[in-house]
């Protein structure tokens, strides 16, 4: 027989404890039902309330940009129709008059001091009256763009510029078509006033407020950076309806275009700003993640641990109560053995008696008549042979019952079937039965417990020699397959019932009156604790064949 090399030993980490792997199961499996649904509703509801508490701080973004531009609407639509109204109530004769103009100025001034001057411009671009601080009779804007776009639309209203007075301002004037000509009013407006009112309405800390027109130029002075007609990062804005939301790295952008003149009222928030309720709520969510998950984990590994405490305490017991019901069942089958092999020994004393006899009765004080060297001799040898058999017989005996503790080494199994074939040879003779060998010659010797496997083996042989009838006959069969080693004991018994099948392999359970019911069972559990399998094939009057089958290794988690 060949031998196969032996495998390293196993690790103390893989025997100990026990229910490591099983404990690391149940956590992974307790860790996953817990918080696989509490990630998803947890997720669920942060994504329902970070959605909520996002569309509720646009919408107060919104309606901020919304305000703002509601106000410089009405503050423009305000100013116009006062210039309207002036034109509305005097002719350009009555305005023209000296000191008419004046008296408007002041009424007009009381009501809305936002005005820095009035003037009264003809159809052909002169100022015919004219009212502030500077001398602007002799100017003429007949090739101005404001004069010509306001003939051709009769309201205008001018982006922020400096000017001939060289302050940022702004310009409203309006046309009116009367029976004596076309004529203007034009009036200048402070361009502080719109800082002034953007600021009022911007109440974000560090949020941003500002007016530009299409190409981008400020015409209000932003908080951070920037001033009044300097080029903003915005140029050549597209128009939009309505609030347009943008973001830019860290900023939200909401902007929103003016009716009353062709400018875009922008607020702009830093996101941890506008947001701040939303992190707050998310830092909270993940602060009572990260003390549950705390929680939980603890409860999951203290119960567990708790756990498998017992089961640890619960397998020390099992496996005593294993080996008790082991030496319980080796010591059932070695009182079988022990009737064999003392009739072996018996057998050998009485041949050695006899040959003392012989040896004592011999005329040895006939001096005539010396005792034969060949006989002399030939009874010793006798003696020996004899005694020979019997410690051979012994040493068999003790070897089988060896009750030692587990040890992993190669084994022959043709030879360890002989010898138990050997030691029930007296059984088999009482029996007059014949037991057959067919042996695999090429069988590769296997590891496992050489004692353990004595054991199973001297339990199937024995039971095959009880089934049988005088005269009868039992199989052994060894064959070497992929996986290990095949052995089959058959006999030509009565065979085994198809209820009793169900059962032959229960704990206690026997269909001889005298049998404690342990051999099977706790057969077939040792033989699966070392990687292989017992089975049975039988049917009623046609004998039955077990069959045990041992791997070339015993696997890493049996060790």
């Amino acid at each position: 027989m060949k031998d196969i090399p032996a495998l390293p030993q196993t690790t103390q980490a893989r025997d100990y404890p026990y229910f490591r792997r099983l404990w690391n199961t149940t956590v992974m499996t307790l860790l996953a039902a817990s918080f696989i649904p509490y990630l998803f509703i947890g997720g669920i509801i942060y994504a329902y309330t970070a959605s909520v508490l996002k569309e509720k701080t646009l919408e107060i973004l919104e309606s901020e940009v919304l305000q703002q531009k509601t106000v410089i609407d009405r503050f423009l639509a305000e100013r116009t129709r006062e210039l309207q109204l002036i034109c509305n109530n005097g002719g350009l004769s009555l305005l023209t008059q000296p000191g008419a103009l004046d008296e408007v100025f002041k009424t007009l001034s009381k009501a809305s001091p936002y005005f820095i001057d009035l003037g009264i411009i003809d159809d052909r671009g002169k100022h015919i009256a004219y009212v502030g601080p500077y001398d602007l009779l002799s100017k003429n804007y007949q090739t101005s763009d404001w004069y010509i776009d306001t003939l051709a639309h009769d309201v205008y209203i001018s982006d922020i510029f400096l000017g001939f007075r060289n302050i940022p301002h702004s310009v409203i004037a309006v046309k009116y078509a009367a029976d004596d000509g076309e004529w203007i009013v034009r009036a200048t407006i402070d361009g502080s006033y719109f800082d002034k009112i953007v600021k009022e309405i911007s109440y974000q800390k560090e949020g941003d407020a500002y007016l530009v027109n299409p190409s981008g130029i400020y015409q209000t002075t932003p908080r951070k950076s920037g001033k009044v007609m300097a080029r903003s990062d915005m140029m050549h804005i597209p128009h939009h309806d309505g609030v347009k939301f943008e973001e830019h790295g860290n900023l939200l952008r909401l902007s929103v275009w003016l009716e009353q003149v062709p400018w875009v009222s922008v607020v702009e928030i830093n996101k941890n700003e506008a947001f701040g309720s939303l992190y707050r709520v998310r830092n909270l969510v993940i602060y009572i993640f990260i003390v549950s998950a705390i929680i939980m984990i603890f409860a999951i590994l203290l119960t567990t641990n708790y756990l498998l405490t017992r089961l640890e305490s619960k397998r020390k017991s099992i496996r005593h109560l294993d080996q008790q019901l082991r030496h319980t069942s080796r010591i059932a089958t070695s009182a079988t053995l022990s009737t064999g092999v003392f009739h072996k020994v018996k057998d050998c004393l009485a041949n050695i008696d006899v040959t003392a006899q012989c040896i004592a009765e011999s005329p040895q004080s006939d001096t005539t008549a010396p005792f034969p060297d060949d006989a002399f001799q030939n009874s010793l040898r006798q003696i020996h042979d004899q005694v020979l058999d019997a410690r051979n017989a012994i040493d068999k005996y003790l070897r089988i019952t060896d009750a030692s503790g587990p040890m992993i080494k190669g084994i022959e199994i043709n030879r360890l079937l002989s010898d138990l074939i050997e030691l029930l040879d007296w059984e088999v003779q009482h029996k007059q039965a014949t037991i057959l060998k067919a042996f695999d010659d090429d069988l590769v010797n296997f590891r496992s417990d050489p004692t353990t496997v004595r054991h199973i083996l001297q339990n199937l042989i024995h039971n095959a020699i009880e089934a049988i009838p005088q005269h009868g006959q039992i199989t052994i069969r060894t064959r070497g397959e992929k996986e290990g080693v095949r052995i089959t004991v058959s006999d030509n018994g009565p065979g085994i019932s198809e209820a009793d099948r169900q059962r032959i392999f229960e704990p206690l359970f026997s269909t001889k009156a005298r049998s404690l019911g342990l051999g099977l069972s706790v057969s077939k559990s040792i033989i699966e604790k070392l990687g292989g399998s017992l089975s049975l094939e039988s049917s009623p009057g046609e004998g039955a064949a077990f069959t045990a089958f041992f791997p070339y290794r015993i696997p890493h988690d049996q060790t």
